[in-house]
């Protein structure tokens, strides 16, 4: 009951997380460009709530000994890796995590920059 608990949970989070950031750089680049300070100000309000909730999906993954892709795609579903599966999923975790991280950020870069052209378009 606890883990399924925690299942929905992570979704919740998940989807928190996954709408600010994307507030925070769709709309906060253009607020940013057109109120100055008090755009960047809501900016970093839509940002800082997205990373809180990035927060608690981490503390619940590390709660439940969750680190590669796999393994939350187990969790989610309610289902246990073998530890044979498991090991394997880790070997490689380190590619995993830099890929994350080099596709959010030109995800990232690539949705501010529309985001800016397209203010500068209508402003």
């Amino acid at each position: 009951m606890r883990k399924e608990l925690d299942t929905h949970s992570m979704d919740i989070w998940t989807g928190i997380m996954l709408i600010f950031l994307m507030l925070g750089i769709v709309i906060g680049v253009p607020l940013t460009y057109a109120l100055s300070w008090w755009g960047f100000s809501i900016t970093v309000i839509l940002l800082t709530i997205g990373v809180g909730a990035s927060i608690k999906v981490e503390l619940i993954k590390k709660k439940h000994n969750i680190k590669t892709f796999k393994e939350i795609v187990a969790f989610t579903e309610n289902r246990k890796l073998d530890p044979e599966e498991r090991l394997k999923s880790r070997q490689n975790h380190w590619k995993e995590q830099l890929l994350m991280i080099t596709g959010s950020m030109i995800i990232t870069l690539i949705l501010a920059a529309i985001a800016l052209m397209v203010t500068k378009l209508i402003v």
